[in-house]
């Protein structure tokens, strides 16, 4: 099926005459009417000059109905009347051009302008037969009346068909825009993940062979940094693979965006996941605070996916961050996590240690989760000042 456009069905665009033209289809009718009316008037056997005029007339505001369907419509109906009610007049030529009217004032819903042409031409009728005027037998004016109502219910549903293709139409495309706009949030959600995860592995495996290096001359501790290097670089090759083979077509999308703490109670899974990292800082000779705190009552419960995933990996983003940029030692970082009933703040501040951003430098990730959470209608903020990194971020807790 074509779709309709600016200029018309696609079928007409081979008709030249078309061209160009926003209804083709009430251009094509109204040609086919003028054309029937005057092969009527010339296969007539009254081919008078006043019916000649009436057909000429009744032709011209056949045409008009394309750009003034309401006046014309009145004027096709008035002088239908008038020569119903005058004797002599032949009436033949008049239903194509009636039929136009309702048809075409029923496609446009003019209700009210077509409720009043049909008591009209009613009116006219009885008017006929009261005063004995020479007209249609009673049973052929219900039948004509008859095709009137019929002209009017095919316009109504062209119309209704035509606004059942544009709901169609509307409904396809703002699906198209919804899967547009997943699927983006979808490559944003991995695109943050893969960076995240291959940031936080690369910066581990760095530190873990700085530090293995001692061990190493000493022969001390050696076997067991060559192990820890090894899992992280295996996590963080399994990630990536997960995150290509998604970009490739699997259909494993949604299970890896939920993969993590299913079964785990919210504010559990934020404890369990800054313990984890702390744990790994403070091998790596960075030690800090973590504090999840809850303002109210019941706030243990599994927010939306897109919000606990965000969280999870922020943390994660944060942990690396501190890693790459912080300074070793005592007090090097503090993050504090508040949840709310509708929101979860995050303030984390770490000692700033320019001479190490040369050295592990990563320019992408708090721009990517700073996306994400305003996609979520959150904010985040971050700065430097006085030698001391601090980030603050707000993201809407809306629970699934």
């Amino acid at each position: 099926m074509s779709t309709p456009n600016a200029t018309g069905p696609a079928s007409f665009h081979i008709f030249p005459a078309f061209r160009g033209c926003r209804r083709p289809y009430a251009l094509a009718i109204i040609i086919f009417v003028v054309m029937l009316t005057m092969l009527e008037y010339a296969a007539g056997s009254d081919q008078s000059m006043a019916n000649l005029m009436f057909a000429c007339v009744l032709a011209s505001m056949s045409i008009g109905m394309y750009w003034l369907p309401a006046c014309c419509g009145i004027g096709i109906t008035a002088l239908s009347v008038a020569t119903t009610l005058y004797p002599g007049m032949p009436f033949s030529p008049q239903l194509w051009s009636l039929w136009l009217v309702f048809g075409m004032l029923a496609h446009q819903r003019r209700y009210v302008l077509v409720s009043m042409l049909f008591i009209a031409e009613i009116a006219a009728y009885l008017a006929a037969l009261v005063f004995h005027v020479p007209t249609w037998a009673p049973s052929g004016i219900v039948t004509l009346l008859g095709t009137f109502v019929i002209a009017a219910i095919a316009g109504y549903g062209m119309s209704a068909l035509q606004q059942f293709q544009r709901i169609q139409e509307e409904l396809r495309q703002r699906q198209s825009l919804q899967e547009q706009y997943h699927r983006s949030q979808r490559d944003l959600l991995l695109a943050s993940r893969i960076h995240d995860s291959t940031a936080r592995g690369l910066t581990l495996i760095s530190l873990m062979a700085d530090d293995s290096k001692p061990a190493t001359a000493t022969g001390e501790n050696s076997h067991a940094c060559l192990r820890d290097i090894k899992s992280v670089a295996a996590d963080t090759l399994a990630e990536t693979r997960t995150v290509i083979d998604i970009l490739c077509g699997s259909d494993d999308s949604a299970a890896y965006v939920n993969r993590d703490h299913d079964n785990v109670m919210f504010v559990d899974a934020l404890r369990q996941q800054l313990d984890c990292n702390d744990h790994i800082l403070a091998t790596l000779g960075f030690l800090g605070t973590s504090v999840v705190r809850t303002e109210n009552q019941g706030t243990n419960h599994r927010p939306d996916s897109a919000v606990a995933e965000e969280l999870h990996d922020l943390i994660d983003q944060l942990y690396t961050n501190i890693v790459m940029h912080a300074r070793q030692g005592n007090d090097s970082y503090v993050i504090r996590i508040t949840i709310r009933n509708n929101q979860i703040s995050i303030i984390e501040s770490n000692a700033y240690d320019a001479s190490r951003l040369s050295e592990r430098h990563s320019s992408h990730g708090l721009a990517l989760h700073e996306r994400r959470i305003r996609a979520l209608g959150g904010t985040m903020t971050y700065a430097i000042e006085d030698d001391v990194w601090t980030l603050r971020a707000q993201i809407p807790l809306l629970y699934a």
